[in-house]
């Protein structure tokens, strides 16, 4: 009888370690892929094409817990054809940052107006295979992998500047480089 049981625990504990590593490896990867079909089923944006999102309110909750202090604006990425061109404008006095992850949420890039001397800023992101492209004051990006997803945050410090926000957010612009 002892070694049944044995035998049971040792099976549970097998599959557990197994169900443990589909989990952590697959789950994150999953709510990616869900989030960027989401973009494109919710909004209409397909891949390499920018989703600003409006200011968030108690029934605007299209992004999983957003910051109602936060203006949002996306961009689900392909970059395995061609390299993208990203070029933003970034606000003063105020936070504004562009984010970038992978299907595996692994954070690659992250660059906030702290780090940028301009009032402009221009990223060309490149696949993990991609031959480096040359643009005078441009970042170049290398992507681990060639789908993902670019977040771009501005804080809104002020309810009143929303409108002003939103022409810095209009003016964030994506596009293959060719």
């Amino acid at each position: 009888m002892n070694k049944k049981w044995i035998s049971i625990a040792f099976i549970i504990f097998v599959l557990a370690i197994l169900f443990h590593i589909l989990v952590v490896r697959y789950f994150p990867r999953m709510l990616m892929i869900g989030a960027a079909l989401r973009i494109k089923d919710t909004f209409g944006v397909e891949k390499n094409e920018i989703l600003h999102n409006e200011p968030v309110n108690a029934e605007s909750k299209k992004i999983v817990m957003p910051s109602p202090d936060l203006l949002y604006s996306g961009i689900s990425f392909d970059v395995e054809k061609y390299p993208l061109v990203i070029e933003a404008p970034v606000p003063k006095n105020t936070y504004w940052s562009v984010s970038m992850y992978d299907y595996d949420t692994n954070n690659f890039f992250v660059i906030d107006d702290r780090d940028i001397p301009t009032d402009e800023i221009v990223v060309i992101l490149i696949g993990p295979d991609a031959a480096v492209p040359h643009r005078d004051g441009a970042i170049v990006v290398r992507a681990p992998a060639n789908q993902g997803i670019i977040l771009f945050r501005m804080f809104i410090s002020d309810r009143n500047k929303i409108a002003e926000l939103e022409e810095y957010q209009k003016k964030i612009t994506c596009r293959p480089l060719k």
